[in-house]
């Protein structure tokens, strides 16, 4: 039989949102602005800072 497959959704918005940091930002920002309509600056600014670091996580441990 098939199992469920689970996907952890806080892991997978920072993941593409990181993916999207990276592959080019100015592009991306209207994807950005447009996901995060609605919310506050504070709240915007708090994500893009997590997109931030989860983006630096990733890219740090292949500079080593």
């Amino acid at each position: 039989m098939h199992e469920a497959i689970s996907i952890d959704l806080e892991f997978a918005i920072k993941f593409f949102g990181a993916l999207f940091t990276i592959m080019n930002p100015i592009t991306n920002l209207p994807v950005f602005l447009g996901v995060t309509e609605g919310a506050s600056p504070q709240v915007q600014r708090a994500i893009a800072i997590d997109m931030i670091a989860t983006g630096l996580k990733a890219l740090l441990p292949g500079l080593a």
